[in-house]
């Protein structure tokens, strides 16, 4: 159960954080 708790969290970070630091990145 914990690793499905994990692939969400993940799943959060990648939705939520990745376009946020291809943002920062960019400019």
């Amino acid at each position: 159960m914990a690793g499905g708790i994990f692939v969400v969290f993940w799943l959060l970070f990648v939705v939520i954080a990745e376009p946020t630091y291809l943002e920062n990145k960019r400019a």
